[in-house]
């Protein structure tokens, strides 16, 4: 189920609260200690220009649906390639997120019958790809194949991931090859990421007093003089039980979560009490856990640990339309 705005349910007016050259990267929150640091720069490099280019629309409305989208997108260009895709440069992303909505609207069906996705595979041939899950990536995938390319001849000193990738290639040139290093490279997409921080921010500005009680956490952090995620979300590894279980069900538990489970409470995280932080932090399963984890949990919580205190210290919002909602559309 994904929240999609309905209207301008999150397009905000934004204004300046802090000049940017009083701000440097040692006020972005300081980098969780599982992120390589190589990767950490280029998130960094993301959130700065971001913070530029919103500087530019001081006094604007500007759709915050959509620059999450596309500042989501640049990152995963950067830690991918060392190169912004440019989409916040341009304001658009050329129809990536269309695409990606696509994919994800014939994976729900496909995968309640997946014998159509191997019938499509055999009939495209003939009547070509009518399947959005075979072309999730379009622009994107493009963009990489040709950077892969390019580096391929000229090389390249950046340790981003198609860096890593052309080592694994070099150490299993039988096992993983051109093709591999392609696939890999696109399997970087922004979909939990753009959601979890499109909520966010529009149930901060929802929500006045929850967002007074962040911008006082992040002034108390910053008089300290670093702003840190403090909790290491859990590891799977400790556990020897194989189990199943479904994240909806376990995300309404209200011997974990307390009560008022279907309530906006950012402030139950902030308990005092570090057994229950910590039975909620394990059993936290947005990224799911285990062999099932997503492999881009960590550069998720990276970008959003980052972007999100970054601009409610630069910038006031405020919604253009307090009395607008978004719908939740269920594929």
């Amino acid at each position: 189920m994904i929240g999609t705005p309905c209207g301008k349910a999150i397009e905000s007016s934004i204004y300046l609260l802090k000049e940017t050259s009083t701000f440097s990267e040692g006020l972005l929150v300081e980098y969780m200690p599982w992120i390589p640091f190589d990767m950490e720069k280029y998130v960094d490099d993301a959130v700065l220009h971001s913070v530029e280019k919103m500087k530019d629309r001081d006094g604007q409305n500007v759709d915050m649906d959509l620059w999450v989208q596309l500042f989501a997108f640049d990152v995963i260009g950067e830690v991918t390639c060392s190169k912004r895709f440019g989409f916040m440069d341009i304001g658009t992303d050329n129809g990536s997120s269309d695409q990606i909505g696509r994919a994800l609207h014939a994976a729900a069906w496909i995968g309640q019958v997946p014998w159509l996705f191997w019938a499509h595979d055999f009939v495209s041939l003939v009547f070509g790809d009518r399947l959005g899950i075979t072309a999730r990536h379009g622009g994107l995938r493009n963009f990489a194949s040709n950077e892969i390319s390019s580096r391929k001849h000229r090389g390249s000193d950046h340790h981003d991931i198609v860096d890593k990738l052309f080592q694994i290639r070099k150490e299993k040139p039988g096992k993983f090859d051109d093709a591999n290093v392609l696939s890999m490279a696109t399997s970087n997409v922004s979909d939990t990421t753009v959601i979890s921080a499109r909520f966010i921010i529009y149930y901060l500005l929802k929500n006045h007093r929850c967002k007074q009680r962040l911008m006082e956490k992040i002034d108390e952090k910053e008089k300290k003089g670093r702003l840190k995620l403090s909790a290491d979300h859990g590891s799977s590894e400790r556990y020897a039980t194989t189990i199943g279980v479904n994240p909806w069900v376990v995300h309404r538990d209200t011997t974990v979560f307390g009560d008022g489970i279907e309530a906006f409470r950012p402030d139950r995280w902030l308990n005092d009490d570090e057994d229950d932080g910590g039975n909620m932090e394990r059993f936290f399963f947005v990224f799911r856990s285990g062999a099932r984890m997503r492999l881009g949990r960590n550069l998720s919580w990276l970008e959003m640990s980052k972007l999100i205190p970054t601009i409610f210290i630069l910038f006031g919002m405020d919604l253009t339309e307090p009395e607008a909602s978004w719908q939740k559309v269920c594929w």
